[in-house]
């Protein structure tokens, strides 16, 4: 029966791609660790090792209908709804990513990364309240990971509480100190509490981190905006238009001068 077991398990990891190969090694070992006799187990976790192959290969529709497979052979199997999850999100449907995402949290409330994604999607949603509290979960079980510091300063900026969103940025700082985005959302965080100094401050010091950062510039002029520095700020305007920012024309439009 062991031997069995082992050949299937084979048949299944040599039948994926390199990238799914890699992906799928543990859950196998867990597998095969586990003793699991029910084939239709097995069989759903190689459903979901196919669905990440193809999520890779960005054939989301591909994985979704893996992930199908999976679930209809195991309703409680955890990756099978994170499969679905990511597809969905992947493919722009973000309510019906939430919805997966939550029934696969169900099964494992403590997974701090799924509960990353999770906020996330809640965020997409515009549910900021619900992201704060999983993302106050997944940092008391990783309270190392500077993501998960960095998307909750992100939702208190979302629900206006900037001081307490600067707090976070800050812990992002001490355990990446080169994470430029940080020092951005800092000196937005500062603005819009009204410090433009230390704003200013703040954002130059991500601008000199990396002089190519349009998102610094855009940002550091919004705040000579807010100062009344209004040639200081197409300044900035007009370097963040240089270096590829989106939003910076219709910063120079209303604000600048033609010439």
């Amino acid at each position: 029966m062991k031997v069995l077991k082992y050949l299937i398990l084979t048949f299944f990891f040599s039948s994926l791609g390199l990238h799914a190969q890699r992906n799928a090694t543990q859950d196998i070992l867990e597998i095969a660790a586990a003793g699991l006799s029910d084939s239709s187990a097995l069989e759903s976790h190689y459903f979901v090792m196919k669905g990440r192959n193809a999520f890779f290969f960005r054939q989301y529709k591909e994985a979704l209908e893996y992930a199908g497979n999976a679930l209809k052979l195991d309703e409680d199997n955890k990756e099978a709804y994170v499969l679905a999850a990511d597809a969905y999100a992947a493919l722009g449907k973000d309510a019906r990513a939430l919805k997966y995402y939550r029934r696969a949290a169900a099964l494992d409330e403590e997974d701090p990364v799924l509960l990353y994604h999770l906020a996330l999607s809640n965020m997409k949603l515009g549910n900021n309240v619900a992201a704060l509290e999983n993302l106050d979960k997944a940092i008391e079980a990783e309270p190392d990971n500077s993501a998960f510091y960095y998307l909750r300063g992100e939702a208190k900026m979302a629900v206006g509480i900037f001081a307490a969103a600067m707090e976070d940025f800050e812990k992002v700082l001490e355990l990446d100190p080169g994470a430029d985005g940080a020092i951005i959302k800092m000196g937005i965080c500062l603005r819009e509490i009204g410090n433009y100094a230390e704003s200013i401050e703040e954002l130059s010091k991500a601008v000199s981190l990396n002089p190519d950062n349009a998102d610094a510039f855009l940002e550091r002029g919004k705040t000579y905006l807010r100062a009344f520095n209004k040639n200081k700020a197409c300044e900035d305007f007009r370097k963040a238009a240089e270096q590829g920012s989106k939003d910076a024309g219709k910063w120079i439009e209303n604000n600048c001068d033609s010439n």
